[in-house]
C-alpha cells in the first residue's frame, strides 16, 4: 500500500480517536473546575462570610439564629483575636467567662466563627472560655482559598499558642466539626503541639476527604471519575501537601490526647463505617469514645440530640481531665 495512504489512515485514525476521547476529559474539566471554584474558593467576601451559610435551611438557621443569640447575650465577655500567620490577618471570636481553660472550636468550609458558637454552652458548664476562630478565607479572615485543613492547622497551632501566651490559658481543648474536626487531628498529630492541650472533639469526622468529596460531586449529578481526581490534585497543588497522603485516618494513630468522636448513623458525607475504622486505629489514645447519634445530618448531630450532645461532652471533660 501507498505509504502516503497508510499515513493517511494512521492520522485519520487518530483524529477520530481524539474526537471520541476529548468529550471524557473536557466535560470531566470544566465540572471539576466549577465545583472547585464553588467549594474552594472566595471569590469575593461576601462568600463565606459573617452569616448563614445555608438560608433554605430550615436547621441550619435555626443554629445560625443560636449563635446570633449567643453572642448578643454574651457581649461583656466577648473580644475580637487577631493573628498574623503565612501573612493573612485571621481574626477569633473570644468569650471570657472567668475561667483559666479555654476551648478552641472549628468549624468547616463555608462556615464563619459565630456559626461554631452553637456548640460553646456544655463547654461554658464545664469551666471552659470560648474561642471560636475564623479560619482563613472565612468571615473577616484574610485568604482565598480554602484548604480543607492542609495549611488552616498551622494557623490552630498559632492560635493555641495565643491562648497560651497572651491570655494565660493554662489548658486549651479541641473542637471541629467536619473539616474543622479534620484540621485539629493535623493540629494536634503535628510535632509542635503543645502539651496543655488535652483533648479533641470531633463532629463528623471523615476517614479521608476524597470520599467526602466524591459524594458532593455525585450529589450534583455528575461522574464522581476523575472529577474528583481533578479537584484533588488541583487542592494538593494549592496545598503543597497531597490530600490523599495527610488523611485523619492516615494520621488517627499518632493521636495521643483523648478523643471524643461524635458521629450520626445517618451521615452520608462522612460515612459512619469509614468513622468507625478512623476510630479503631486511635490505638495511641489514652483514652477515647465513640458515641454514635440515630439522628442528625451531617454536622447537625447537636440540634436534634442537644441534651445527649451536651452530657456527652461535659461527662468526657470530667473524666479526662479530672
Amino acid at each position: 500500500m501507498n505509504p502516503l495512504i497508510i499515513t493517511l489512515i494512521i492520522v485519520g485514525a487518530l483524529i477520530l480517536i481524539s474526537a471520541a476521547i476529548a468529550p471524557g476529559i473536557i466535560i470531566p474539566y470544566k465540572v471539576s473546575k466549577k465545583v472547585y471554584v464553588k467549594q474552594f474558593v472566595r471569590i469575593n467576601k461576601e462568600k463565606w462570610a459573617r452569616e448563614c451559610s445555608d438560608t433554605t435551611n430550615e436547621e441550619q438557621v435555626i443554629m445560625f439564629n443560636y449563635s446570633l443569640k449567643f453572642f448578643d447575650e454574651n457581649k461583656d465577655k466577648h473580644q475580637k483575636l487577631h493573628l498574623v500567620n503565612d501573612g493573612l490577618n485571621l481574626y477569633a471570636d473570644y468569650f471570657d467567662f472567668g475561667f483559666d481553660k479555654t476551648v478552641l472550636l472549628c468549624a468547616g468550609r463555608a462556615e464563619c466563627s459565630l456559626y461554631a458558637l452553637f456548640y460553646a454552652e456544655p463547654y461554658i458548664k464545664a469551666g471552659y472560655n470560648i474561642c471560636s476562630i475564623e479560619s482563613r478565607a472565612h468571615g473577616d479572615s484574610d485568604g482565598k482559598i480554602n484548604h480543607i485543613g492542609l495549611k488552616e492547622y498551622k494557623d490552630v497551632l498559632k492560635w493555641i499558642n495565643l491562648l497560651h501566651d497572651e491570655l494565660n490559658m493554662k489548658e486549651i481543648v479541641l473542637h471541629g466539626i467536619c473539616i474543622g474536626s479534620a484540621t485539629l487531628v493535623y493540629a494536634v498529630t503535628d510535632p509542635s503541639c503543645p502539651s496543655y492541650v488535652k483533648s479533641l472533639t470531633t463532629d463528623g469526622l471523615y476517614k479521608d476527604f476524597k470520599s467526602t468529596l466524591v459524594k458532593h460531586i455525585k450529589d450534583t449529578g455528575h461522574q464522581a471519575f476523575p472529577c474528583a481526581e481533578f479537584i484533588l490534585h488541583k487542592v494538593s497543588k494549592d496545598a503543597g501537601v497531597s490530600a490523599l497522603k495527610l488523611t485523619p485516618y492516615n494520621r488517627a494513630s499518632s493521636i495521643k490526647i483523648p478523643v471524643l468522636m461524635l458521629h450520626s448513623k445517618i451521615d452520608k458525607f462522612s460515612i459512619p463505617k469509614k468513622a468507625q475504622e478512623t476510630f479503631d486505629k486511635m490505638t495511641n489514645s489514652p483514652n477515647k469514645k465513640l458515641v454514635w447519634f440515630d439522628k442528625g445530618a451531617h454536622s447537625h448531630i447537636r440540634i436534634n440530640n442537644q441534651e445527649k450532645y451536651d452530657n456527652e461532652i461535659i461527662e468526657f471533660l470530667r473524666g479526662t481531665h479530672a
